[in-house]
C-alpha cells in the first residue's frame, strides 16, 4: 500500500491541528494511526474476551494457553523441588 509513497511524504513535516507551531513527521504520523489501530483493536478483544466471545490469538498464545503451561510448570517444580 505505501511502497509507491514518495520519501518527501514520509518525511515531510505536518503542523498539528490542535498545536500550533508543532509538526510531526509523515511516517511518524503513519505509525501513531498504527499504534491507534492496534490499541482499538486491543481494547476491544479484552472487553470481547470479558463477554466470553471468542477472541484471536494475536501471537499464538492466549490467557488459557499460558495458564495451562504455567500449571504445567508449577507441577513440574512441585514433584521435583529444586535442593537448596
Amino acid at each position: 500500500m505505501l511502497k509507491d509513497t514518495p520519501d518527501a511524504w514520509l518525511s515531510r513535516r505536518i503542523e498539528l491541528i490542535d498545536t500550533p507551531g508543532r509538526s510531526l513527521s509523515g511516517w511518524r504520523l503513519l505509525m501513531m494511526m498504527l499504534e491507534h489501530e492496534v490499541h482499538r483493536r486491543s481494547q476491544i478483544d479484552t472487553y470481547a474476551g470479558l463477554q466470553g466471545w471468542p477472541v484471536p490469538d494475536i501471537f499464538g498464545r492466549s490467557a488459557e494457553s499460558i495458564n495451562a503451561l504455567q500449571d504445567a510448570q508449577r507441577a513440574k517444580h512441585a514433584a521435583h523441588p529444586h535442593p537448596s
